[in-house]
C-alpha cells in the first residue's frame, strides 16, 4: 500500500511538470519582426532653395582710389544634387569719400554686381553650414565728381565662402566673406566684401 501511494505521488508529480512545460511552450511568442525607424535628419528633408538678403560692406579700390561703401546683398540658391548648387547674386554699395580721382574732386561711389556661379555646402542638415562658392558678373561703378559722373563697367568676379547658423529647418543667418575681383580701364583691382544676413528654406 505504502509503495502504491509513493507511485502514484510520483506519477502526478511527474504530470504536473509536464503540464508545466506546456504551458512554458504555449506561451512563447515569436520575436517582434517589425522595420526599423527610418533615420532622422537624411537628405529627403533638405530644402532645395535659399534665399538670403542681408547688410553688405565693400572695400573698393576703383582707379586707385580705396573706398568704403554700405549696401545690401541678395542671393538666391538652387541645389542640384545634395551639396552642389547654382547660385544668382545681386549687390549694391553706396560710398562717400572726399580728394580727387585725376584730378578731378569725388564725393560718392556707388556700385553694383551682378553674377551667377556655383554654391557648394562642405555639411547640410547640420546646426552650422559651412560653404564655399564662386560667381562670374558684371561690375557697375557710378562715381560723381562734381555736378557730372561718371560711370564705369567691368568683369567682375567673387571667390569666398561663409557659414550658416541653422535655427530651424527654415531659417538661418548667414556670415560671409569675398574676395570681388574687378578690371577696369585694362587694370585689377582687389576689393574685398563682408556680407551678413538672414536665410531662408523652402
Amino acid at each position: 500500500m505504502r509503495r502504491l501511494m509513493l507511485l502514484m505521488g510520483a506519477m502526478l508529480c511527474l504530470s504536473m511538470a509536464a503540464r508545466a512545460q506546456e504551458n512554458d511552450s504555449t506561451l512563447a511568442y515569436p520575436a517582434s519582426t517589425a522595420a526599423p525607424a527610418a533615420p532622422q535628419g537624411g537628405a529627403g528633408g533638405l530644402t532645395l532653395w535659399q534665399l538670403a538678403v542681408g547688410y553688405q560692406f565693400n572695400y573698393l579700390n576703383p582707379q586707385g582710389r580705396t573706398v568704403d561703401s554700405n549696401g545690401v546683398n541678395l542671393s538666391l540658391v538652387r541645389f542640384v544634387a545634395n551639396r552642389l548648387a547654382l547660385e544668382a547674386n545681386v549687390g549694391a554699395g553706396f560710398g562717400h569719400i572726399g580728394g580727387s580721382v585725376g584730378g578731378c574732386p569725388v564725393s560718392c561711389v556707388n556700385n553694383v554686381f551682378v553674377g551667377a556661379g556655383v554654391h557648394y555646402s562642405i555639411v547640410r542638415d547640420r546646426r552650422f553650414e559651412p560653404w564655399v562658392h564662386g560667381i562670374l558678373g558684371w561690375e557697375h561703378y557710378r562715381v560723381s565728381q562734381t555736378d557730372t559722373y561718371n560711370s564705369l563697367n567691368a568683369l567682375g568676379y567673387i571667390v569666398g565662402g561663409g557659414l550658416d547658423w541653422n535655427f530651424n529647418a527654415r531659417t538661418a543667418l548667414r556670415g560671409q566673406i569675398d574676395y570681388l575681383g574687378t578690371r577696369v580701364s585694362s587694370g585689377n583691382q582687389p576689393n574685398l566684401q563682408a556680407v551678413a544676413g538672414l536665410v531662408i528654406n523652402f
